[in-house]
């Protein structure tokens, strides 16, 4: 769960954390112990909205997607993938997070953005879990070709007033102008 049980605190915004202090920042720490004790890591979200099999990844500084998490990210084959930069523009507000501390320490991962249980369909539950278990079967023992997955990006929009929003495409559609 996002908010550990104790405080309440966002523990996604939390890591790396420390030995020390509130509990937030010690449970954050010890499971960023375990994480480094592995060949990779695929973190499970839960996204607000519906959407199609979406993985993304914590860029590091450069921006450049690594050999391992394109590995990942070919075993996994989800529909889109999301690029964060947590230190450039409106992705600092992930600043904290496991997947960007993870980045940081040289460990492989990925973060999938599942719908909230409300939303989400059987046929996507089970793609979603044939994928974890093809990545955990072929993960070490696989080569994976570059695959030309689309890298998307968050892009923020602001309006001065409320109002009701009707998009002119569906998601997925090639926006033109």
């Amino acid at each position: 769960t996002r908010n550990e049980p104790i405080e309440g605190a966002n523990l996604n915004r939390a890591f790396p954390g420390k030995p020390t202090g509130d509990f937030t920042s010690r449970l954050a720490n010890a499971i960023m112990g375990v994480a480094q004790q592995q060949d990779f890591v695929i973190d499970l979200h839960t996204f607000s909205r519906q959407s199609p099999f979406l993985v993304g990844f914590a860029a590091d500084t450069s921006g450049v997607l690594t050999p391992a998490v394109q590995k990942l990210i070919s075993l996994l084959q989800p529909d889109i993938v999301w690029k964060v930069q947590e230190k450039k523009g409106d992705d600092r507000r992930f600043a904290g997070s496991f997947d960007g501390s993870l980045t940081a320490a040289g460990i492989p991962s990925v973060f999938i953005e599942m719908p909230n249980y409300q939303m989400i369909s059987p046929a996507l539950i089970d793609r979603i879990t044939q994928s974890i278990i093809t990545t955990c079967n072929g993960f070490l023992n696989l080569t994976v070709a570059p695959s030309n997955v689309q890298l998307l990006t968050a892009q923020y929009l602001y309006a001065d007033a409320a109002g009701l929003f009707a998009p002119a495409v569906n998601l997925l559609d090639t926006v033109t102008a």
